[in-house]
């Protein structure tokens, strides 16, 4: 049910329907048997929505201190904290996440590093998030 409907929201992106997506992933973080990584699909497009933006930045920061060597959820946290105008604290988790995996693409394109625009537009998650 939860590949289902991360499958679903994936569409939804491609489409341009960013509310849907958004009601897919709540719906599939909900199941017992979703991955992590639809939660971090969740909370970074929630990071678009002013109104939801602190929440996202505050369960980012959770998942990134519980799951330390995991570049994808640092790399997230450091956008939330970019997003927020918390520059210099961005750019810490940006480079932790590069640490780890230095292909990590969250972070490249956040923190600038040329040519990287071009990963995010495979994944239709991610463009979003950078359109």
């Amino acid at each position: 049910m939860a590949r289902d409907l991360f499958s679903r929201a994936r569409r939804a992106i491609a489409e341009g329907r960013r509310g849907e997506a958004v009601d897919y992933l709540q719906r599939c973080v909900e199941q017992p048997q979703h991955e992590l990584t639809h939660a971090l699909y969740l909370w970074l497009l929630l990071l678009g929505n002013p109104r939801r933006r602190a929440d996202a930045v505050e369960h980012l920061a959770k998942l990134s201190r519980a799951h330390p060597k995991r570049a994808d959820l640092i790399a997230a946290y450091g956008l939330a904290l970019q997003r927020s105008g918390r520059e210099d604290e961005a750019r810490v988790e940006f480079k932790r996440a590069l640490q780890l995996d230095p292909t990590q693409p969250i972070a490249r394109v956040a923190s600038g590093v040329k040519g990287s625009f071009d990963v995010t537009k495979l994944d239709p998650l991610l463009a979003a998030i950078f359109s």
